[in-house]
């Protein structure tokens, strides 16, 4: 049974079908197919017109969804040549939209079954533009990326993952030096040089069109730390790249950085040595935010897809604060106190 919102939607659906082909469009005229969607809570729908001529329409409620970021963003990003979905209507009020059909080649397909270095560096090169995209000239009031704002998402792993779905009680010893860890991934992200951060660039957020790589799900961008990106392209949590890898297209990024007059000036004075330190704490930051998002996802969302995430996130973690003794507590508590905890759940 049809809700007063879906008839509202496809009122609206609808009448703009028909201003964009100038000729009276109504259902029997369409294929309406839902697609899957995001971790959020926006409804995707692929309308087919013809064998060629198809678009997405978005059911995104405004008070769940950051509509107007994602319209200003996208244009912004348009505008220096990023390839993004075009919005063609956008109704403010209900949280309606009707965007450019990107198509269904995901990255995350593509580099599973072709050679992914070159792809990789074709997402590098897309992602250099909006790194240098210049929000404050675009009139962009992105969120600053700060200490309290990093604070926030760090605190999910200990409240979702380690207390609501683990179940574990910190003891006070464990709980300081949680808070040390904290800190100085904290620190790590205030050290950066500051750019426009996508935030969730990863190869389920890349579409494939051709030989073109196009950009989705931007609309939580920030102002925030010129790593961050890059981590969430190269440590996935979706797709593991082996570490060869991973440093071939880490430099690879570094000499786009060294050419971009822009980047260059505002990272003249960082070696190789500081880049990797701040690309390894990023990282690790983010996936124990990240692990922390796929439990609550489950737990408050009912998404559960997204448990057999936590592991690997998990297992980087583990991975880089081997090579940083003031992290060296807070990868071995993940190891004996986490991890197994968090496989015998799933299995």
């Amino acid at each position: 049974m049809a809700t007063d919102r879906s008839l509202l939607f496809n009122a609206w659906l609808f009448k703009q079908l028909s201003q964009l082909k100038q000729t009276h469009i109504s259902k029997e005229n369409v294929e309406i197919a839902s697609l899957t969607g995001d971790a959020g809570f926006r409804q995707y729908f692929r309308i087919v017109l013809a064998p060629d001529d198809s678009f997405i329409a978005v059911d995104a409620p405004p008070a769940l969804s950051n509509n107007c970021a994602f319209v200003n963003v996208a244009n912004a990003l348009e505008n220096n040549q990023v390839p993004v979905p075009s919005v063609l209507a956008f109704d403010e009020t209900n949280g309606f939209m009707m965007l450019e059909d990107l198509g269904d080649r995901q990255f995350f397909d593509v580099i599973a079954q072709e050679e992914l270095l070159p792809w990789y560096k074709k997402a590098i090169d897309e992602l250099v533009k909006i790194t240098t995209l210049d929000y404050q000239g675009a009139s962009l009031e992105l969120p600053e990326y700060n200490d309290a704002f990093v604070l926030t998402e760090l605190s999910i792993f200990t409240q979702w993952l380690v207390g609501e779905y683990l179940a574990i009680e910190l003891t006070p010893e464990q709980q300081q030096h949680i808070e040390h860890t904290f800190n100085v991934l904290i620190q790590n992200v205030a050290d950066q040089p500051r750019v426009m951060m996508h935030r969730d660039f990863h190869s389920r957020n890349l579409m494939v069109q051709h030989d073109q790589i196009a950009i989705i799900d931007f609309q939580d961008a920030v102002q925030g730390s010129i790593t961050y990106d890059i981590v969430s392209l190269l440590r996935d949590c979706y797709k593991q790249l082996s570490c060869e890898e991973i440093s071939a297209l880490f430099d690879y990024y570094l000499s786009k950085i060294r050419i971009n007059e822009q980047l260059a000036v505002q990272t003249k004075d960082v070696d190789k040595s500081r880049w990797q330190r701040w690309f390894d704490l990023m990282g690790m930051q983010r996936h124990i935010k990240a692990s922390g998002i796929f439990a609550r996802l489950s737990l408050r969302d009912n998404k559960h897809g997204y448990l057999n995430d936590i592991p690997l996130t998990l297992r980087y973690i583990i991975e880089v604060s081997s090579h940083y003794p003031e992290l060296v507590w807070f990868g071995r508590f993940v190891e004996k106190d986490i991890l197994p905890q968090v496989l015998r759940k799933l299995s």
